[in-house]
């Protein structure tokens, strides 16, 4: 799927959501800016996103039940950075530690 970078925060997005993605900018009149919630660097932008979506909750399914932890969790990259897999919320899932280690040993 081709590329296409946002002009207004510099963030690669799929072509054909330019629409969608703008909608998250917004006018921030505390501070007269624009905010694209920029404070923060693009990975922990992405784990906030990612945590918040699954419900704070690892998403590890194992003989047809959810893992239960719900402290010390990973947003784990599904297509890796090094891979250009990029820090889109849907390239990502919840872990636990445990099971991010176990996924981790498993990709070598």
């Amino acid at each position: 799927m081709p590329y296409v970078r946002c002009i207004e925060c510099k963030q690669l997005i799929p072509a054909g959501e330019q629409q969608k993605h703008r909608q998250s900018h917004r006018w921030d009149k505390s501070h007269s800016h624009w905010s694209w919630n920029r404070d923060l660097p693009a990975h922990k932008r992405f784990a906030r996103a990612v945590k918040k979506r699954d419900g704070h909750r690892c998403t590890k399914v194992t003989n047809g039940s959810r893992c239960t932890v719900t402290e010390g969790l990973v947003a784990h990259h599904l297509v890796p950075l090094a891979a250009e897999g990029g820090h889109n919320p849907s390239n990502g899932v919840t872990l636990c530690r445990a099971h991010h280690r176990a996924v981790d040993r498993h990709a070598r």
